[in-house]
């Protein structure tokens, strides 16, 4: 079955070795062999913007789920709102840690950055994710 990432994220999961890959979360002999021909790419330029939630990837291009780009801790990292029983939901996955530090506007330690992709785009993306979910409250469950 296809999966869909990001064209950047799938680029460096295929091309990175060695402690390179391990930093940043890769383990390349855990990848399938077929990883480029079984995935479906997206452009990272296509991806919606936080600051801009009108203008999300429509991912099966009937609204059901909206991407949109969360640089900075692992590159091609995507969000999501995905529609669920009670209403849409986004999914964020670890663009933010622990729900106290993130409703305190902390970030994560300084040892961390080690193994982030872009920090100074992490951060852009931990304030950016804040004021999404001030603006979109029905859609952020904390």
């Amino acid at each position: 079955m296809p999966g869909s990432c990001s064209a950047s994220a799938l680029e460096q999961a295929t091309s990175v070795k060695g402690w390179a890959a391990v930093s940043k979360g890769i383990l390349p002999d855990l990848l399938p062999l077929d990883l480029i021909q079984r995935a479906k790419t997206i452009d990272d330029h296509g991806l919606g913007k936080l600051t801009d939630e009108h203008k999300a990837y429509d991912l099966w291009g009937d609204g059901s789920i909206q991407l949109f780009a969360l640089p900075g801790h692992g590159r091609g990292q995507m969000g999501a709102v995905v529609p669920t029983p009670d209403g849409s939901i986004f999914l964020a996955a670890d663009a933010a840690w622990q729900l106290q530090a993130w409703q305190a506007g902390t970030l994560p330690r300084s040892i961390v950055r080690l193994f982030f992709d872009d920090w100074l785009a992490y951060r852009q993306t931990f304030d950016e994710l804040r004021g999404f979910a001030q603006r979109n409250p029905e859609l952020v469950d904390l």
